[in-house]
């Protein structure tokens, strides 16, 4: 699966234990929780999921004169835990809750102490407000709660993102030449540590 999103640049604030629920400041006038779905791979909004990780992958795959694979996604799909990325209002800057995007993990059965992140997609709108770290940071808790020591994840060289990922403390430990990703792992510590982007 594709990895993407855009650099953010807001504060992870605090989290909730169980990895469900984060609050987040988004600039100086917006303050929102991020909280992770559940998502059945039946759901009618796994289409949502198929057609935002089309719309943020075409333009890396066009770069290589390649067409994002429907079918291999919807292949991949089911060895993956689905979230949707959502937005709850804490004051008035947000009058409703809102679908920022989504989050998909899966085991690595070559390393079993890791939790893989496949996707982490964004609305191109709601990118730069702290979502996508805050999202980071509920996947380290969902790593610890299924008692995983790393986390690892593929992404686009070229990807804003890559800056994200390493404040957020994940390490590049391999290139593929081929695909033009990189992989990046994460290890995680006892205790929970914020992600603070500058």
């Amino acid at each position: 699966m594709y990895c993407s999103s855009e650099p953010d640049s807001g504060r992870l604030v605090t989290t909730r234990h169980g990895g469900t629920l984060a609050t987040v400041g988004a600039g100086p006038f917006t303050t929102h929780a991020i909280s992770l779905a559940p998502l059945a791979i039946t759901d009618r909004r796994m289409e949502y999921c198929l057609q935002l990780a089309a719309r943020n992958m075409t333009p890396y795959l066009q770069q290589r004169r390649q067409r994002f694979d429907e079918t291999r996604w919807r292949n991949f799909a089911p060895q993956a835990d689905f979230f949707l990325i959502v937005c709850q209002p804490t004051d008035h800057a947000m009058s409703a809750e809102q679908t920022a995007g989504f989050l998909s993990v899966r085991d690595e059965p070559d390393c079993p102490n890791a939790l893989h992140i496949g996707d982490i997609q964004l609305e191109a709108a709601l990118c730069g407000r702290g979502i996508g770290s805050t999202a980071l940071a509920l996947a380290d808790a969902l790593a610890r709660d299924r008692g995983r020591i790393e986390l690892t994840l593929n992404v686009f060289r070229e990807n804003p993102a890559v800056r994200l990922y390493e404040r957020c403390g994940y390490q590049r430990i391999d290139t593929d030449l081929l695909s033009g990703k990189y992989k990046m792992r994460k290890t995680l510590r006892e205790r929970v540590t914020l992600c603070e982007i500058e």
